[in-house]
């Protein structure tokens, strides 16, 4: 009775594991999608900034 105790505590060792695992695989794939995706707006972002011309604002009139 002992072993077969043992063997289902070792069951769902095994189960809880692979959840964990399986769980952290997933946040990280996330997480480098989130900063490859972060990188490409930033890039985006600058490339739009440089193609816009910049506009000069007139001066004060109250100077």
């Amino acid at each position: 009775m002992a072993l077969k105790g043992y063997l289902l505590s070792q069951r769902w060792n095994i189960l809880l594991t692979t959840q964990a695992i399986f769980t952290c695989g997933i946040v990280y794939n996330r997480y480098v999608e989130n900063q490859a995706a972060a990188s490409a707006t930033a890039q985006q972002q600058q490339q739009q900034q440089q193609q816009q011309p910049r506009r000069v604002l007139p001066d004060r009139a109250d100077k």
